[in-house]
Formats: C-alpha cells, sequence, structure tokens
C-alpha cells in the first residue's frame, strides 16, 4: 500500500517498524509480523482491523496519533460501522486522550460528521477549493479492454517522454547578434569568427 510505502522511507534507519494490515492477503502473514514485536506504526483498511480487534488480536491502548486517510471513499465504500466499532468499542483512548488527523477530498456532511464525533475541537486546513481538483492536475479518461490496459500504459508512457524529448530538441539557442570573429562559440550555432562575443563564453580570436 502506498501509505506503508511512503511510512517505511521516513523511518528507514530507525528504530520505528510499520506494519500494514488489509483484506485480500492471508491474516495469518500479517499476524506474524505483528508478533514481532509489535510496532509503532499501523496501517490498516477498516474491515481487516476491526477483524483483528474483534478476536482481541491486537490492541490500540496505546495509540497517542490516530489518521484518518480518504475519509469521503470510506463512506462511499460502506466502512462507516467499521470505524465506528474501531474508535468506541474497543480499547482506542478517547478523543481527549489522542491526536485525530483526517484528510478527505470532499468534505460532505458525512464527512463533518465524523470530524465533529472523533476529532477535538480541529483546525480545517483547505488546499485550492473543496470538492475540486487543483489547476496542476489533468485528469483524462481511456476506455480499454481489460486486458489491453498494461499495453495501453506502456504506449502512453512512450508517448509522453517521446513528447518530452521532442520538445527539448525544438528548444534552439538563439544565435548571439555581436559575433564577428571567435574560434569555437559554444552559445551560439551560426557564428564562425568574432573579435568581442558578448553572448558565448569562447575567448575572442587576437
Amino acid at each position: 500500500m502506498q501509505i506503508e510505502l511512503e511510512a517505511q522511507k521516513l523511518t528507514c534507519g530507525s528504530p520505528l517498524r510499520c506494519v500494514c494490515v488489509y483484506g485480500g492477503s492471508p491474516a495469518r502473514g500479517q499476524l506474524e509480523i505483528l508478533a514481532r514485536p509489535g510496532c509503532e506504526i499501523l496501517v490498516g483498511t477498516p474491515g481487516r482491523l476491526n477483524d483483528f480487534l474483534g478476536r482481541e488480536l491486537i490492541s490500540l491502548q496505546r495509540v497517542t496519533f490516530l489518521c484518518l486517510d480518504e475519509a469521503d471513499r470510506m463512506l462511499d465504500m460502506g466502512f462507516e460501522p467499521q470505524i465506528r466499532e474501531i474508535c468506541e468499542e474497543y480499547d482506542l483512548p478517547r478523543r481527549e486522550e489522542r491526536r485525530t488527523l483526517m484528510f478527505s477530498a470532499t468534505f460532505p456532511d458525512g464527512v463533518q460528521k465524523i470530524a465533529q464525533h472523533y476529532l477535538r475541537e480541529y483546525v480545517f486546513v483547505a488546499v485550492g477549493r473543496v470538492g475540486s481538483t487543483t489547476d496542476s492536475i489533468t485528469q483524462k479518461i481511456v476506455r480499454v479492454d481489460s486486458n489491453d490496459k498494461y499495453l495501453k500504459l506502456q504506449v502512453r508512457e512512450r508517448s509522453s517522454e517521446l513528447g518530452a524529448r521532442n520538445s527539448e530538441r525544438s528548444v534552439k539557442r538563439a544565435p548571439c547578434t555581436s559575433c564577428t570573429s571567435c574560434t569555437s562559440c559554444t552559445s551560439c550555432t551560426s557564428c564562425t569568427s568574432c573579435t568581442s562575443c558578448t553572448s558565448c563564453s569562447s575567448t575572442p580570436k587576437n
């Protein structure tokens, strides 16, 4: 998972351990990693995390920071009951005893209710316009068959690389206008000899 990879980058070379628990993969391997000997950063999806807590396989008693990422997506996917169970029915410290951060691309009523319920008197920080993407992001929808996805991605990646190379080649250096005599002008391509070249860095010919 992306969050786990970023956490591992940040904790590389430190004694902090990061473990990820998520559905769709065997739970036994994840539990074995957790068992030696716990972790400082636990990344988890609501379903798998709630499953481990319900079976009393892990404890959240010593949690000091709780981060809810992609809150709007978790609501859309129907994970609100699991989030409520994790925050209310187990040994997670109360909101007054922990610090809670919540990230969401949009801020609908459901996300606002979660923020009011699980966060203390919080500070709302918005980047750009709430509910819309930033101007630096371009979104494109390409319809392909499921078997052609990988090939299509390769083609688009190569096209982007070729476009970048062609744009670099199209940028030509403007010839200097003051050259009349130089032996090797590196900044322009049109002069062959000059006595006082101000645009290039070569030594004028005597």
